[in-house]
């Protein structure tokens, strides 16, 4: 679209696209993952429906490759509220299991320590982005150095 302040031309068009195409969701946030590097954490936001029908990983392969990366990954999905488990993280019983994409989207964030932000709604889009900008500014980071191992002395090398 051009460059435009008509936000009722612009919100109009946004309701009008549709999904088409072929997705390669896994490969994308696989390469990158490879590209990202820096002395820092890098970020990688993800804004997908979860649809993947064209890469080459599937999703266990690239969970595999995130559980290793120093990426963090924060995914923002177009996914309805009723098909999110609001049980999950609680004691109260389980309500349905969530569909397969919602939980692939939820893995691949969550195994590098980002979440899964539903954004179904232009409102709840328009608030995913600047909720992730602030959970980054807050974020702290722990490191744990272990101590350089003694060296044990036995009582043969006295």
């Amino acid at each position: 679209m051009p460059p435009t302040g008509d936000v009722a031309w612009l919100e109009r068009d946004v309701r009008e696209i549709r999904p088409q195409g072929s997705t390669a969701l896994y490969d994308a946030i696989y390469v990158a993952t490879l590209l990202a590097t820096g002395r820092g954490r890098p970020l990688l936001v993800a804004f997908s429906d979860g649809e993947d029908n064209l890469s080459w990983l599937d999703a266990p392969q690239l969970v595999r490759v995130l559980e290793e990366s120093n990426v963090l990954v924060q995914v923002v999905g177009s996914v309805p509220p009723e098909e999110l488990n609001p049980s999950l993280g609680h004691s109260r019983p389980q309500s349905p299991p969530e569909p397969r994409y919602v939980r692939t989207l939820r893995r691949l964030a969550e195994v590098t320590g980002g979440q899964l932000w539903p954004a179904a709604t232009p409102e709840r889009l328009a608030k995913a982005f600047p909720a992730i900008l602030e959970a980054m500014r807050t974020r702290y980071v722990l490191r744990f150095e272990p101590e350089t191992p003694r060296r044990l002395v036995g009582p043969a090398s006295r």
